[in-house]
């Protein structure tokens, strides 16, 4: 009887220190542009959680590979306009999300009108995946 209490407590022990399971997600997306000289200058920030990290000396880091596309008012997609990554470091407390921040210049063979952004984002460490889209206008 008391092996048994004694596995029962070793499982609900393992149980209760392991991490749950928390899928990658993009949230909070923001995106404006306003005219430049040749086109438009187009600003875009989401945010990220969810990712995997690994433990290096004393610290954990975490790699996140994104792409943006562009879907025109003719729902065209103008595909890689971006691509970058965003990295990180810190202990489990502090270490929960990250931002993506991009500013990319478009010419002046975009036209005024309104646009969607999509975000494509991947986890680096595992084989999570996300997408977000947000519109904006020229």
């Amino acid at each position: 009887m008391k092996k048994l209490l004694l596995i029962a407590a070793i499982v609900m022990f393992a149980f209760a220190c392991s991490k749950p399971n928390v899928p990658m997600e993009l949230f909070s997306p923001d995106a404006f542009a306003f005219e430049v000289d040749n086109g438009y200058e187009l600003n875009t920030s989401i945010r990220v959680k969810g990712f995997n990290k690994v433990d290096t000396a004393e610290v954990e880091e975490a790699t996140v590979n994104y792409m943006l596309n562009i879907i025109t008012a003719d729902n065209d997609t103008i595909k890689n306009v971006y691509a970058g990554k965003v990295s990180g470091e810190g202990d489990d407390e502090e270490f929960m999300e990250m931002e993506i921040e991009v500013q990319v210049l478009l010419d002046a063979s975009f036209e005024s009108g309104k646009y969607t952004l999509e975000f494509l984002a991947q986890d680096n460490n595992s084989t999570e995946k996300d997408t977000s889209v947000i519109g904006f206008e020229l």
